[in-house]
């Protein structure tokens, strides 16, 4: 009988299961060289749970693949590499095709400037900018996609236990319960056999720690960020599968109002950018103003035989189309997004014997998340594998 040696592969937690913790945790576990735990509160399955999915931002987002970020920034290479990664994997051929829509967008911007290099990303290579209605403002015209959170978050996770990767329900507190052993579990999936996952009640140290918690890294003990936020939006949803191309205005105000078409014929209406308000429910005064504002933007939004009657279409004519509305707490952060290594001072296992353990940051997308998902992932893989070198 021959023996058969098996490798004990380092592994790595990740905090969080929005679209940043679960396009981490796939880079990382697909790499072939770690085993990756993610550990959430809540996942893609419980979006539906009418007390827990007002918690789950990831699956409020409008989620269009956009952003037009200074060059050569942190968030301009994390978009870059997230555009490509996404149209590819809107390609008909692609397992993940039935998440996305190639799309048009007529960006409206406030830019009077046609020659404006701002909105010219090399991943759009076939841009288009034109002057807006009397001359006022750009209308920059890209091919992108827009994303359905409800198909995509549970591909994703599929696609992260498929490789082997472990998810585990449970809130975190402190990253000690992490380090020193001590964090419970309430709920595993992944593959392990019955025999192990009975036996399973405590989480192992980890060799490293990813933290993707959004808005709670603002009260996760010993991460604790003061500069993280809540910027509140508001969608209305209405089904109009005739809509075919997606639409942003800047509005004087700073705001924008957006149109989105998705796969299903679902439409996105939407927004507002609030900080720091706290409230996670929609108002209707704020859905009223959202109908006003998309419906001026685009009056095709109502069915073709309301304008064939000759009248101008009104609000009214709109939410016969509601199916729904949608409110969710980005996460925002003073100072951008927080994507970085930290080497902390942890006291390890049951001696507590103190060693350095890396802590990345991936955290604070506020409205970008879905645009800067995959290369916000990769940025955090490099900084695990040149911290664990260091350790």
């Amino acid at each position: 009988m021959t023996e058969t040696s098996f490798q004990v592969l380092p592994h790595i937690v990740v905090i969080g299961a929005g679209v940043i913790g679960l396009s981490t945790a796939i880079k990382i576990q697909e790499g072939g060289r770690y085993t990756t735990t993610v550990i959430s509160e809540l996942f893609p399955e419980d979006v539906n749970h009418p007390e827990r999915s007002s918690k789950y931002t990831s699956s409020w987002a409008g989620a269009i693949q956009t952003g037009f970020p200074p060059k050569n920034s942190l968030l301009y290479r994390a978009i870059e590499e997230t555009f490509h990664t996404m149209w590819d994997l809107s390609a008909p051929d692609n397992p993940a095709a039935h998440c996305f829509l190639r799309v048009p967008l007529k960006y409206h911007a406030l830019d009077n400037s046609e020659e404006s290099e701002a909105y010219k990303m090399p991943w759009y290579a076939d841009t288009k900018v034109s002057h807006g209605p009397d001359q006022k403002g750009m209308v920059i015209q890209v091919n992108t996609v827009t994303v359905e959170p409800a198909r995509y978050l549970p591909y994703l996770m599929t696609r992260f236990r498929g490789a082997g990767g472990r998810t585990v329900r449970g809130t975190v507190k402190h990253l000690d319960q992490l380090f020193q052993g001590n964090f419970e579990v309430e709920e595993i999936h992944g593959n392990m056999t019955q025999e192990s996952t009975e036996k399973l009640t405590r989480l192992s140290p980890p060799e490293a720690v990813i933290v993707c918690a959004g808005l709670g890294s603002r009260i996760l003990g010993g991460v604790e960020d003061s500069s993280m936020h809540p910027v509140r939006g508001q969608t209305v949803f209405i089904k109009a599968p005739w809509i075919k191309v997606a639409q942003m205005k800047e509005e004087e105000d700073g705001g924008e109002t957006y149109i989105f078409p998705r796969r299903s014929g679902e439409v996105v209406l939407g927004g507002i950018y609030t900080p720091n308000d706290w409230f996670d429910q929609p108002r209707t005064e704020i859905k009223d103003d959202i109908l006003r504002r998309t419906l001026k933007l685009c009056p095709e939004l109502v069915p073709s035989e309301v304008l064939e009657e000759g009248n101008p279409p009104t609000v009214d004519d709109l939410r016969n189309l509601i199916i729904g509305e949608g409110c969710g707490l980005r996460p925002g952060r003073t100072g951008g997004i927080r994507l970085e290594v930290d080497l902390m001072d942890s006291k390890y296992g049951p001696d507590q014997s103190s060693r350095k353990t890396p802590v990345i940051y991936n955290y604070g997308h506020t409205g970008l998340g879905y645009s800067s998902s995959w290369g916000s992932a990769s940025r955090a893989l490099e900084l695990l594998e040149e911290a664990l070198v260091k350790v």
